[in-house]
């Protein structure tokens, strides 16, 4: 087995577009459009941070759990370790730490 190169925002980004997740880059009245948002984590070399934005910004834990399974899980598929957190995934190359 191989280990994948590691993710970077863009990879990880079109990958979750390409699984037909959509983005919360489009500004809509007052705030931004429910959707994925991903960015690199600067402490962690390597890393990628995804999240999932609500429209409304007053989304329970479970709620969030429940939008970023699926991306997990489409994440996990494609060869990259997932770390779950409360409010985002962290995304690397190596063995994952779940």
């Amino acid at each position: 087995m191989t280990i994948p190169k590691p993710p970077t925002p863009q990879g990880v980004s079109a990958l979750l577009k390409r699984a037909g997740f959509e983005r919360a880059d489009r500004p809509v009245r007052g705030g931004m459009c429910s959707g994925f948002r991903v960015s690199t984590v600067y402490a962690r070399e390597g890393a990628v941070r995804v999240k999932h934005l609500f429209w409304s910004m007053r989304a329970t834990p479970e709620q969030h759990a429940a939008k970023l399974a699926p991306y997990a899980k489409a994440i996990a598929e494609a060869g990259w370790s997932v770390e779950t957190a409360e409010y985002e995934l962290i995304v690397t190359a190596g063995k994952a730490d779940r």
